[in-house]
């Protein structure tokens, strides 16, 4: 199988916290930054993250607004542009994201191009929006997701080399069962969270087989401003 070189980046608080209130806090702010400087650094062609962050980020949990008379398309992949730069991958299975434009804007991020990754329990209403939209989408399983099928169609149609992962702890999830992470990066803010409820930067792992739970290696600590820490992680059988 080919695959895109797979960094999982992502802040977090003194207690392993991805989400909640923490993130407004002033010393969370210098962490925040140093993310996207780190994140930068790895110059990676994309970013992927699940579908319930983009909901919270960009389409703030809208619901698509179908046509009446839908096109019906063949259930074939689509690449609507490729050859770029920039690109959001979106693990997006039943198909349910209210994309306005093929293109996101994330902070002083370049703009980067909507990829849909989609099962096939996705209905034809929705596969017909993503076309009318020109956004990308491909197949990977039939009512599961086939997540190595995904990597595969990501290095070979859109030649992504570079693929930082940064979702929610589910996503994350999905790709250390399969044990799919090369690296793991973390930026630690001097700041507990202490929300129980908050996510965490994995869930839904309790199958992993024990050995994975220690399989990375130390590869670098570094002391950021604000008493931030940026680790990174290897994975040890590299």
């Amino acid at each position: 199988m080919n695959k895109p070189h797979i960094i999982c980046h992502m802040l977090t608080s003194l207690d392993g916290k991805t989400t909640g209130d923490y993130l407004a806090a002033p010393e969370t702010e210098p962490g925040l930054l140093a993310y996207e400087t780190t994140h930068a650094s790895f110059h990676a062609t994309a970013c992927l993250a699940g579908r319930i962050s983009m909901e919270e980020n960009f389409t703030f949990f809208q619901k698509p607004v179908f046509d009446s008379n839908p096109t019906l398309y063949s259930r074939e992949d689509y690449i609507a542009e490729q050859n770029l730069n920039d690109y959001l991958v979106v693990i997006d299975t039943s198909g349910k994201v209210a994309w306005q434009t093929n293109i996101v804007q994330y902070m002083e991020r370049p703009p980067a191009h909507i990829i849909e990754i989609l099962t096939h329990k996705a209905t034809d209403e929705y596969i017909s929006y993503l076309r009318k939209h020109q956004i990308s989408y491909l197949f990977a399983g039939n009512s599961e997701l086939d997540l190595p099928l995904a990597l595969d169609k990501l290095y070979r149609l859109f030649e992504i080399k570079t693929l930082i992962v940064s979702g929610g702890g589910r996503t994350n999830g999905y790709f250390l069962r399969e044990d799919l992470i090369d690296e793991i990066s973390i930026i630690v803010v001097p700041v507990i969270s202490g929300d129980d409820n908050a996510v965490t930067l994995f869930t839904g792992a309790d199958n992993l087989p024990t050995a994975i739970s220690t399989r990375f290696k130390l590869n670098k600590v570094e002391t950021l401003e604000g008493s931030c820490v940026w680790m990174r992680y290897h994975d040890k059988h590299q």
